[in-house]
Formats: C-alpha cells, sequence, structure tokens
C-alpha cells in the first residue's frame, strides 16, 4: 500500500495499533490482535516505525484496547444482539476481536478519516462506517432507525482531544438513544501532563488535548441527571502479574495507578 495523504494529526490514527501489534506479537496474552498484524503487514513502514517509542507507552496503547475488549464482553453477556457504537473510530479493530456474529457495529469519524478505513478494511454489513463529526448528531437518528437497544458507545483515545463543555454536551445528546452505555478512556490532571509529553516525543504536540477526569462522580454530576457511574477503574489493575515486563515498565504502570493517573471509566446514561 502506498504512503496515504494524511497530515501530522492523522497520523496520529496509527499510534494505538502500533501498539497492538507490538503486544499481540510479544505479549499475546495480554492482547491477540491479528486484525492489526495483518492490517500493518500491508502499510508502509513508515506508519509502524516504533523507534521513538518505548515498551511502556506500546504496552499502554494496547492495554486500553484489552480493558475495552473486557467491557465489550461484559456487555455482550447480557445483551449479545446489543448495539456496539465507535466514536472517533480512527483504525480501531475492536470489531474484529470482539465480533459475536449477532450485534450491529457502527464506526463512526470524519470523512477523510472514514475513507482511510475504508480503504484499509474493506466493508463488513455488520460493521458499518458513518461519515460523520461525533458531535454531528445526524448519527443518532441513523442508529435509531436501524440498530436496537441497548446501546454502548465506546471511545478509545478519542476525548482528550476536546474540551470539557463538547464532552459534557454530547453526554447529555447520546442520551437520546436510551439504554444508552458509554465506556471510556481518560486520564487525570498529572495524567494529562504525562500524555502531552508523550505526544510531544512523537513530534504531534499540535494534536492539542484537554479533556480530563479527576473524579467520574463529579463528572456525573455536571451530566445531569439519570446518569450514573458504573465502574471507574485504574488503567492496569487487571494486570496481575507483571514479571515479563521491562522494569521501568513494571515502575510505570505502578507509579500511574497509584496515582490514577488513567483509568477506565463506565457510565449508564
Amino acid at each position: 500500500m502506498d504512503k496515504l495523504n494524511l497530515n501530522n494529526i492523522e497520523e496520529t490514527l496509527f499510534i494505538p495499533m502500533r501498539g497492538r501489534v507490538f503486544v499481540s506479537k510479544k505479549f499475546p496474552y495480554i492482547l491477540n490482535d491479528n486484525k492489526a498484524i495483518e492490517i500493518a503487514e500491508k502499510l508502509p513502514e513508515f506508519y509502524m516505525d516504533m523507534k521513538d517509542e518505548t515498551e511502556y507507552t506500546l504496552m499502554a496503547s494496547a492495554i486500553r484496547s484489552t480493558n475495552m475488549d473486557r467491557y465489550i464482553q461484559s456487555f455482550f453477556s447480557k445483551n449479545p444482539e446489543g448495539t456496539i457504537i465507535c466514536v472517533g473510530a480512527g483504525m480501531e479493530t475492536t470489531f474484529y476481536r470482539n465480533d459475536n456474529k449477532k450485534a450491529i457495529w457502527y464506526e463512526i469519524d470524519l470523512k477523510e478519516v472514514a475513507d482511510i478505513r475504508r480503504k484499509i478494511f474493506g466493508e463488513n454489513k455488520r460493521d458499518i462506517v458513518l461519515d460523520y463529526s461525533m458531535f454531528d448528531y445526524d448519527w443518532i437518528n441513523i442508529v435509531l432507525k436501524n440498530a436496537k437497544p441497548p446501546y454502548l458507545i465506546i471511545a478509545s483515545g478519542v476525548f482528550h482531544y476536546f474540551e470539557k463543555k463538547s464532552i459534557i454536551e454530547f453526554l447529555r445528546k447520546v442520551k437520546e438513544l436510551n439504554e444508552v452505555e458509554v465506556v471510556f478512556d481518560t486520564v487525570s490532571k498529572l495524567g494529562m501532563k504525562a500524555t502531552k509529553r508523550y505526544m510531544k516525543k512523537l513530534g504531534k504536540d499540535d494534536a492539542y488535548m484537554y479533556f480530563y477526569v479527576e473524579n467520574a462522580n463529579k463528572l456525573v454530576e455536571e451530566i445531569g441527571e439519570n446518569t450514573i457511574v458504573l465502574d471507574e477503574k485504574d488503567y492496569y489493575s487487571f494486570i496481575k502479574n507483571k514479571k515479563d515486563f521491562k522494569f521501568m515498565t513494571r515502575i510505570s504502570m505502578n507509579i500511574s495507578d497509584f496515582f490514577h493517573m488513567v483509568k477506565m471509566v463506565h457510565l449508564k446514561l
């Protein structure tokens, strides 16, 4: 595949894929993403260049996917024919890891990104790509018309890039779906500082970041009534055995969890 015509921010689409490929090859018991490996082998080497990454930063991208998979599988255990809505889908391979052959998935992203996704992944009748900004709420009507509740909205590495007022508006607006839950990863104020340093190291410091969550219960108060926190969990908390990781990776994970720098949040709206 030829080099894609992407700007500096759009190239961040491939940062999480690099992590998923790295971990799938080295630590498949953490994440086994065969689709990411398949896609990576077709891409120019430029997009999979890991020379500026550490084991920890690569692990961080992949473990977000592992965490998200756990929430999706829990949702499917109760709602096998529910609907998954992935906002800011980018190059996510979540569908291919979790497809239960029953649920309908929607991948929502800007047209230029959606076109790249179609070029790389092709089409799938149960994994439908919609050319919308997550804030262009016409997509809600499409989902309501064509898919069954309950709904699970997933946002991986997305909310950071928007101001708090925009995320609050989004979370209020998607209540129109009814029977809807949202799962997303986020950082604390301290975690945001660390994330910005990482992006600067990768030469992506023009990918501005704004949104962070110190306390999910306080966020829920701002969203409004009939919103509850189902889960707020430290990012690396499910990894019980870190002996195979490098020393600095283990230290970084432990510091992150101790100070609640990165977390998963699961809300019912």
